[in-house]
C-alpha cells in the first residue's frame, strides 16, 4: 500500500517550514552582518561624534531581546520549527533586524 496522502502532505508541509526557518535565519545573520558593518563605517567616518543612534539602538535592544526570549523558550516549546511558526505569527518581528536609516546622510561626499 502507498503512504498516507494526509501523512505525506504533513512531511511535505514541515520540510518546507523547515526550509523557510532555516532560510529567514540565515538572511537574517547575513542582514544583521551587513548593517553591523554599515554601522561601523558611519561611526568612523563621524570624525566629531555627531550621529547619534539613540532610535535604532532601542530597535536592536528590542530585537535582542525578541530573539533571546525565543532562544530561551525554545527547550519548552517543542519541535523548533513548530515553535519557530507559532511565534512568528505572534512576534512578528521576530527575526527582523532592524535597518539603520539616512545613511546617505552620512556618506562622505
Amino acid at each position: 500500500m502507498g503512504a498516507d496522502p494526509m501523512e505525506k502532505f504533513m512531511r511535505e508541509l514541515y520540510s518546507d517550514l523547515e526550509m523557510v526557518y532555516v532560510g529567514h535565519l540565515c538572511l537574517s545573520w547575513e542582514f544583521l552582518h551587513w548593517e553591523y558593518e554599515k554601522a561601523l563605517k558611519i561611526w568612523e567616518s563621524d570624525q566629531y561624534g555627531l550621529r547619534r543612534f539613540n532610535e535604532v539602538a532601542g530597535e536592536f535592544q528590542q530585537f535582542q531581546v525578541l530573539l533571546q526570549r525565543f532562544i530561551e523558550n525554545e527547550p519548552f516549546q517543542g519541535p523548533r520549527v513548530e515553535n519557530y511558526a507559532r511565534n512568528r505569527c505572534a512576534m512578528r518581528n521576530l527575526l527582523q533586524v532592524p535597518v539603520i536609516k539616512g545613511v546617505h546622510q552620512y556618506s562622505s561626499a
